[in-house]
């Protein structure tokens, strides 16, 4: 599963940044997914192409950014848990 969590697209509209963001059991598995979203990248554009063609003059080339923050929020989350049990432990609130 794939989830694009935001883009940035160049001052000349030439380049898009997508970032996204990869679910999977393992590590593998995630690189795994993010690897078939940038081998789709020329599909991907030329959809995109067919839905903006009228709108720009020049449909920008897609970079896929692999966005882990979701893997950082769970860790920070888990040490904030660890600290939350250890001071209900000790009797502090």
């Amino acid at each position: 599963m794939a989830t694009v969590t935001g883009a940035r697209v160049s001052g000349d509209l030439s380049i898009a940044h997508v970032y996204i963001s990869t679910l999977g059991d393992t590590d593998a598995a995630r690189q795994d997914a993010f690897r078939f979203i940038e081998d789709l990248a020329p599909r991907i554009r030329t959809e995109l192409a067919s839905r903006i063609r009228h709108q720009v003059r020049r449909i920008p080339e897609l970079r896929f950014v692999h966005d882990d923050s979701w893997t950082e929020a769970a860790r920070i989350e888990e040490l904030l848990d660890a600290a939350r049990k250890e001071r209900l432990d000790r009797g502090d609130e």
